[in-house]
């Protein structure tokens, strides 16, 4: 019988300083979706521009207080669809149906912060013809999507379409 109690005891004891860490970096119980969220500044682009650019040939040049970085923008493909829930709009990387494909850039500053950032893209088209430079100020945001206590991201993002490049205006959570 005392085997037994000492093994229990050692359980207990193993889980409290499992416990003990786990419920002490918050104030209430929180779970976070991912870690080491990505900072950075993102390109979408519609699928009539993107079918008309070279991407071999896509540069950017991206300034924020007074530090800058150039070079080529690789891209990557996405599937994306309106979000449907708040929970949905938090896991944009969850394809639902009826998701259709969305191709975007990433421009990572070194330290994004939430300065304005003077951003530049230029390329060419598929028969060679240039296209911009085109610009755009963004201003980063924070945002924590999944609370304070999982970590912040700093993001901000521009469209680049036929018309050219632009900061997309903020939309009001309706409700």
């Amino acid at each position: 019988m005392r085997v037994a109690l000492d093994r229990v005891g050692s359980l207990v004891a193993v889980l409290a300083l499992v416990a003990f860490p786990l419920t002490a970096c918050a104030p209430f119980s929180t779970a976070c979706s991912a870690v080491g969220y990505v900072s950075a500044i993102t390109i979408t682009f519609s699928p009539d521009r993107i079918s008309t650019l070279d991407p071999a040939s896509l540069q950017y040049r991206s300034c924020q207080d007074g530090a800058c970085q150039e070079g080529h923008l690789p891209l990557s493909p996405q599937l994306v669809a309106p979000p449907i829930s708040p929970s949905a709009a938090s896991h944009p990387a969850m394809p639902s149906p009826g998701a259709v494909p969305q191709t975007f850039a990433i421009v990572n500053p070194p330290t994004l912060t939430t300065s304005p950032v003077d951003l530049t893209v230029w390329g060419k088209t598929t028969d060679g013809q240039p296209v911009g430079p085109l610009h755009a100020t963004i201003t980063p945001k924070v945002d924590y999507p999944d609370g304070p206590y999982c970590g912040q991201r700093i993001t901000g993002g521009v469209r680049w379409d036929l018309a050219g490049l632009h900061v997309p205006v903020p939309q009001e959570p309706s409700g």
